[in-house]
């Protein structure tokens, strides 16, 4: 076709197929509107350099190459930065840079004349860039149509609803790294005693428990799943594929699809999407669907490996630190938000509600009498390490958990009241490769029910839920081996 050797369709082609092949390798992992969107971004964004680029060469072909060059090297910067890694002089940015600039300049001299050249090569891509569209289009057409039981709920047909007694509501409040009473005591000095006697004053039993896992999405997944993660490659994948996977697990989890078949309806304020729930915000540097499908393009790879100096380092910059961190303060305050609200609707079946506070986990936003800390410092390395700057927003935090359970109390006194944390302190200056302290969380639940909570069971949080429903709703659940399990990277 002549039109091939003459329009350089392969130049926006590549936005297509940047998305597509995304979209392929990682089906159900992303929402398809999140690829349209990307999608219609990256097109204008290369329709707008196309345009600047025409004006001074007033070359349509020659315009595609350099376009192109430009397009494919800032798409797929991780891909090519993944593969040359173990090549010294191209393992850091000044080396590897500086050589994608010698490559992006060579194309601009090599074609600047040669119109022969040149429609050979808009033939040759044209035809390729459609081709590996048309190949992922067939992939996600095949994919789409698999049904995936790898996050299918497993645990429904051994609950008996016909035990079950009293359906009360289930307010289950999740506090990100608030580390147990041992830790507290042992590593800061500091027993926590106050709060846990206006616990108990409140009804609540204390019970000792651990974390599995010393990363929230992995725990959260346990928990909420009643199992340990099934990943026989742990660690294997990257980083960002292990947090999508463990986010599939709890939007699946079976602690929503045994309360569902229960008759509750299911309530979530969190950072995690839960069933038809969709997360209400949070640090979408790391959640974010379509980081799976951004990752790799060269900013995104550049604010990872260089520029998180300017939120974090010598040459951090308050404005950069207002907007990376106002997303987290603001997604607690609409986690309390949807708390606070949903104990003024009346609904006529009980309901699971799950709210999840990024906090006492850093950033420190606030000392112990809710002043607000200097947004400069919050992410600094020896901020993260300050046990009395945490110990002070950790105190902060217990007003605030005090102040959510006298009000679940005041309003719903028969509810079924869960306070967790996910995992405990990581900042610990430690050079072993197990620090136990990390695992020590807190646990404490009110349930006004026919029998007491026992309270010498010792479980850890992969068990907490099936402490849950054999305690509260009559259930025979048997309990697992209690264990940690050690990530390689860091905690996530």
């Amino acid at each position: 076709m002549i039109v091939f050797k003459k329009i350089p369709f392969y130049t926006f082609l590549v936005a297509l197929f940047f998305c597509l092949h995304g979209y392929s390798e990682n089906i159900g992992f992303i929402y398809f509107s999140e690829v349209l969107k990307t999608c219609g971004v990256i097109l204008f964004c290369i329709t707008l350099l196309f345009g600047i680029l025409y004006l001074f060469t007033q070359k349509i072909l020659y315009t595609g190459i350099v376009s192109f060059s430009v397009c494919v090297i800032y798409l797929f910067f991780g891909v090519i930065q993944d593969h040359v890694k173990d090549i010294p002089v191209l393992r850091s940015y000044r080396g590897l840079v500086p050589v994608l600039l010698i490559i992006i300049i060579t194309v601009i001299v090599h074609f600047r004349k040669k119109t022969v050249l040149l429609e050979k090569w808009t033939q040759f891509l044209n035809y390729l860039l459609l081709i590996y569209c048309v190949v992922d289009i067939v992939t996600i057409l095949m994919g789409i149509n698999v049904e995936d039981h790898s996050y299918a709920n497993k645990l429904t047909g051994s609950v008996n609803s016909s035990l079950v007694k009293l359906r009360p509501n289930v307010y289950f409040l999740l506090f990100d790294e608030y580390p147990g009473y041992k830790s507290l005591r042992d590593s800061f000095g500091f027993k926590n005693e106050v709060f846990y006697k206006k616990l108990s004053d409140d009804s609540f039993t204390i019970i000792p428990t651990f974390s599995n896992y010393s990363g929230t999405a992995f725990s959260m997944s346990s928990i909420f799943n009643m199992d340990y993660v099934n990943k026989k490659n742990l660690n294997e994948t990257s980083p960002q594929r292990e947090l999508q996977e463990r986010g599939k697990e709890i939007e699946n989890a079976a602690v929503f699809n045994v309360f569902s078949q229960l008759g509750y309806e299911i309530q979530s304020f969190s950072v995690f999407d839960v069933l038809d729930k969709k997360s209400i915000g949070g640090n979408s540097f790391i959640l974010g669907h379509s980081r799976l499908l951004t990752d790799k393009m060269f900013h995104n790879r550049f604010i990872k490996d260089v520029a998180w100096q300017f939120i974090n380092g010598n040459f951090s910059i308050p404005a950069f630190q207002q907007l990376y961190f106002g997303e987290i303060k603001t997604y607690n305050a609409r986690a309390e938000e949807g708390l606070i609200a949903s104990l003024d609707k009346k609904n006529n079946s009980p309901r699971f509600i799950y709210a999840h506070f990024l906090m006492p986990h850093q950033p420190y936003f606030f000392d112990s009498v809710g002043r607000e800390q200097n947004i400069a410092r919050l992410e600094d390395a020896a901020v993260l390490a300050d046990k009395s700057l945490f110990l002070s927003y950790l105190q902060y935090a217990n007003k605030k958990i005090g102040a959510f359970a006298d009000l679940i109390v005041q309003k719903d006194s028969s509810a079924i009241v869960i306070l967790l944390s996910d995992h405990g302190f990581r900042a610990y200056q430690s050079s072993k490769k197990y620090e136990p302290y990390k695992f020590d969380n807190f646990c404490a639940i009110r349930y006004t029910g026919s029998k007491p909570l026992p309270a010498s069971l010792p479980i850890s949080n992969v068990n907490l839920f099936r402490y849950i429903f054999n305690e509260c709703f009559y259930q025979h659940l048997p309990y697992l081996e209690n264990k940690v399990s050690l990530l390689k990277e860091k905690d996530r």
